[in-house]
């Protein structure tokens, strides 16, 4: 009967053992918040005093800190079986706080995807709008160019929009910085059409350049050595004066939605501002 007891307390040593541990590496389950689980390139790790250091996996990421991801950076974090936030490259964020159930994010600048599973919810904040999901896949873009948020699974409620209360699946939100709403399918591929003028030769000092692209896209041009950018407004339209210079003046525009899909298009344009050859002048007095 001994030796039995003795087995026994040895299995419930190596079983707390092994559960401390596990709560150590992987948290402790439904309490344990936004937990890092993969990063690449710069991802800074910014605490509620205003710290920065680099994130690192395994790391939980407390309320009040932010999560900051440079031009190369990506990060992946988890709260929950199969429920993930994703950030892609030139994001910060901020968590507002989380339990058991919930979390809360604040998404200063870029683009963040999620996945939610049931069982849990997340809500993603954008000064005073906000997305919340209880199940499904979305994303979610803010910037200067406005707030989008594309449904790719499931459905997600939004507070703060007048006239809309929620997506479903397949529905993209477009918020323009002026507030004008717009809600349509999420598009198969980025709309980007240019009218470039007419005639390939022109006298003039410029031309303007307009098109259609998806609403809230940056829209870049090249010319003369320099980028212009302006971003399509809610219609998707768009129009650029650019300057020529004598001869050939090589254009490049490309639009880029707060998604990330992109296109391009090239043109070249003459600019001849010379007198016609052989014009003759007759002076009468």
């Amino acid at each position: 009967m001994r030796e039995l007891l003795t087995i026994l307390s040895a299995i419930l040593v190596v079983s707390l053992v092994g559960w401390v541990g596990y709560v150590l590496l992987f948290g402790s389950g439904k309490d344990a918040g936004l937990i890092i689980r993969e990063t690449a390139g710069t991802v800074d790790y910014i605490d509620a005093n205003g710290a920065t250091f680099p994130a690192s996996v395994g790391q939980t990421v407390e309320a009040k800190a932010r999560l900051r991801s440079g031009e190369d950076g990506r990060a992946v974090l988890e709260f929950g079986t199969d429920s993930t936030v994703t950030l892609a490259e030139s994001t910060s964020i901020r968590v507002m706080g989380f339990d058991s159930d919930a979390v809360r994010i604040e998404l200063d600048d870029g683009r963040v995807e999620a996945t939610v599973r049931p069982g849990r919810s997340l809500g993603v904040v954008s000064g005073d709008r906000e997305v919340l999901a209880k199940d499904g896949r979305f994303r979610v873009a803010s910037g200067e160019s406005g707030l989008v948020v594309e449904v790719d699974d499931g459905a997600v409620s939004t507070s703060g929009l007048e006239g809309v209360s929620g997506l479903v699946v397949g529905e993209r939100l477009f918020v323009a910085p002026s507030g004008e709403v717009v809600v349509a399918p999420i598009p198969r591929a980025l709309t980007f059409e240019v009218a470039w003028p007419e005639n390939v030769s022109t006298r003039e000092a410029e031309i303007s350049v307009r098109g259609r692209t998806d609403p809230g896209a940056e829209v870049r041009l090249h010319s003369l050595g320099a980028w212009r950018t302006i971003v399509a407004d809610p219609s998707g339209n768009f129009e650029m004066v650019v300057p020529l210079e004598e001869g050939t003046n090589p254009l490049r525009v490309i639009s880029r939605d707060p998604m990330g899909r992109e296109s391009e298009e090239t043109h070249e344009v003459i600019r001849d501002s010379r007198p016609p050859n052989g014009a003759a002048f007759e002076v009468h007095y």
